[in-house]
């Protein structure tokens, strides 16, 4: 008789070895700046299953023309990355963010959290994170 059950009494994949990722940074942008917040890649022979947060916030209102943008870029998605966009001439305390749960990221697969800024004298407060658990493939 055949058995068409998992080989173990663990069936599931992120108890495989799990890793726990957490990783993120937050700071001040201005003046036609840009800046990767992390970056994480998954090793070969492991899966990662994460969460991506990001958040910009206007501490000196962005002046015409000037735009901000933080942004969860992942290898892989042409489209449908998540992102905050701040536009031009937005006040101070103005606030927008994301969060994206589950993302699936395979071996060689990279995330990275991304800000940008146009120039002017505006500034904004950015932060990018993802959090999740790495297993074997």
């Amino acid at each position: 008789m055949r058995q068409f059950s998992p080989t173990s009494n663990r069936p599931d994949p992120t108890d495989r070895n799990p890793v726990f990722i957490k990783l993120g940074s937050f700071g001040p942008f201005t003046a036609g700046g840009s800046a990767i917040l992390f970056t994480y890649t998954v090793p070969a022979n492991r899966r990662a299953l994460l969460t991506a947060t990001t958040q910009g916030v206007v501490t000196t209102a962005l002046v015409a023309g000037q735009n901000g943008a933080v942004q969860i870029g992942v290898t892989g998605q042409a489209n449908g990355n998540p992102e905050v966009w701040l536009p031009a001439t937005s006040a101070l305390n103005t606030r927008d963010s994301a969060v994206v749960p589950g993302i699936r990221l395979g071996p060689g697969d990279t995330i990275q959290g991304l800000v940008s800024i146009g120039a002017g004298a505006g500034v904004i407060q950015a932060f990018a994170a993802c959090f999740g658990v790495e297993y074997d493939a």
